[in-house]
């Protein structure tokens, strides 16, 4: 089993070592693959979404100290670790969008699986994460915005 390198937004180099990895779950020597294909959104799709208000939850799931740090502008902060509880209050048919810390955190990967599991109909990731948001100058919130 190889030693996977940690890809939360905080880059602490092994999964194993890394907080916010071994609560969210990620530190894991396995590897799923999931049968279920999950619809992407880009980064210029989600920025317009959030410009236009249009009515759209977009959900953070790495861990809350992470998402204090840095997030998207209006995204609310669900925790992987938290989201089979967080997800009663929502609707099936609302309009979701899941991201974490970019396209190789298995966070919102797995997030997006557990949700169409459970029956919710309109979910989307945004692969790039806050890595690439932040990259591209997009609006971010949180106490390290810079």
């Amino acid at each position: 089993m190889n030693k996977k390198e940690c890809t939360c937004a905080n880059s602490h180099g092994d999964q194993k070592k890394c907080t916010c990895c071994t609560t969210n779950g990620c530190a894991t020597t396995e590897t799923t693959t999931s049968a279920v294909k999950t619809a992407t959104i880009s980064a210029e799709e989600l920025r317009s979404v959030l410009k236009e208000k249009r009515e759209v939850v977009v959900a953070n799931v790495l861990d809350t100290a992470s998402y204090q740090e840095c997030h998207i502008a209006g995204s609310v902060s669900v925790p992987f670790a938290q989201l089979a509880e967080k997800l009663l209050g929502w609707k099936k048919d609302a309009q979701i969008v899941l991201y974490c810390a970019n396209d190789h955190c298995p966070l919102s990967k797995n997030a997006a699986e557990l949700l169409l599991k459970k029956g919710f109909t309109h979910v989307r990731l945004y692969e790039g994460g806050i890595d690439e948001w932040k990259t591209k100058k997009y609006e971010i919130e949180g106490t390290g915005k810079k």
